[in-house]
């Protein structure tokens, strides 16, 4: 664990497979957004509560934007050690608070959702995400 303060707002995000909610990674993150010559890159860095505050963790969400087509559309899911990489086909928008980003590589279909809502929590970072 990369033990750094974040103040950003939260959001959690829940990586689903082969449109299945059997197998899925659930984690809350924070964006940070920068430009690289003709790419747009949006980082979503995994947060959890250590010792009273919220540092990042080595897990995270990489979306590139790029005028080059090679580029763009880039999508990659670091977790556990593990990296999913693919391209993003298209940005639904479910609503302000709730986005859905529809994704694929040469073996499957994936789906990042992001929301927003806030519940009372109960702990379990599971229930944040399904209403």
């Amino acid at each position: 664990m990369i033990v750094e303060e974040y103040d950003d707002e939260e959001y959690m995000a829940h990586v689903s497979f082969g449109g299945s909610e059997e197998v899925t990674l659930d984690m809350c993150v924070v964006s940070e957004n920068y430009d690289l010559e003709d790419e747009h890159i949006t980082k979503w860095d995994e947060v959890k509560a250590h010792e009273g505050q919220m540092v990042k963790t080595e897990n995270g969400i990489r979306l590139v934007s790029s005028t080059n087509p090679v580029q763009d559309k880039q999508v990659q899911v670091f977790y556990g050690g593990w990296t999913i990489s693919g391209k993003w086909n298209k940005l639904e928008q479910i609503s302000p608070l709730l986005f859905v980003y529809h994704c694929q590589n040469d073996l499957f279909l994936f789906d990042i959702t992001f929301s927003r809502k806030r519940y009372p929590w109960d702990g379990n970072y599971e229930s944040l995400l399904h209403e």
